[in-house]
């Protein structure tokens, strides 16, 4: 009878220790779309690539670049961006390059923000806060004018819409409740047009998010429980020795 309550009592206290994930991922993608267009006399040019996935939680990677050639000028828009998770609690996110070069343009247009970018959809098991640390950084011939920045956006209870401007850095946070699905979007601002010359910009973003420990205890009563089985071991101890 000892050898069985003995058992049963760590099974108990191995349950009540465990842990489950506070986030349960529903899927995830990476979506680029660039347009150039080197004078309104030639059709803009427009490339997309993207990866997506469901629950998994691979690394995921997009890649763009348009370019316009019209008479002498030209427009060559790009931007590439890499996701990758280490749980389901935290993971970066990495613009690396988003911008244009352009050469003898009297009036065209570079546009690499007409993608998704980045989405990442989840359920939250747990209620705990989301935090994102950011750092963008660009600039070039026109002082990065055009560039603007990185909209993010959370949706579901207590999320928000920010804007964050090129040249900044910081952390922005939401509290998630348990039992409700959110999607965490990243979505780069950069656009341009009208008489640009000969210039080159670009911009790059790093993006990191966590839950607060990326996984939560199961209920007390599990540990009150295994906590009466032992009181119970330590009497039969008592009458076994008597």
């Amino acid at each position: 009878m000892r050898k069985s309550l003995i058992v049963l009592v760590t099974l108990v206290l191995g349950l009540s220790t465990s842990s489950f994930a506070s986030i349960s991922p529903l899927g995830s993608q990476v979506f680029l779309q660039a347009s150039s267009q080197a004078d309104p006399s030639c059709n803009p040019v427009v490339v997309s690539n993207g990866q997506s996935q469901g629950t998994t939680l691979n690394t995921l990677s997009a890649s763009v670049s348009a370019n316009s050639q019209c008479n002498n000028a030209v427009v060559n828009t790009f931007a590439d961006v890499t996701a990758s998770w280490t749980s389901a609690n935290a993971g970066s996110i990495t613009f690396g390059n988003i911008g244009w070069s352009t050469s003898n343009v009297t009036n065209g247009s570079a546009l690499p923000f007409q993608g998704l970018d980045y989405t990442y959809n989840f359920l939250a098991n747990a209620n705990e806060p989301l935090t994102l640390n950011y750092m963008i950084t660009g600039g070039g011939d026109l002082g990065g004018f055009g560039l603007n920045g990185f909209n993010v956006t959370l949706t579901g209870p207590n999320g928000n819409f920010t804007f964050l401007p090129i040249n900044t850095s910081g952390m922005l946070s939401w509290n998630l409740l348990a039992g409700n699905d959110y999607s965490l979007n990243i979505k780069n601002d950069a656009n341009i047009s009208g008489g640009l010359g000969t210039i080159n910009e670009s911009m790059s973003g790093q993006f990191d998010f966590s839950t607060a420990g990326g996984t939560t205890p199961e209920p007390s009563s599990l540990l009150l429980l295994g906590t009466g089985l032992l009181g119970a071991l330590g009497v039969i101890r008592r009458r076994i020795n008597l």
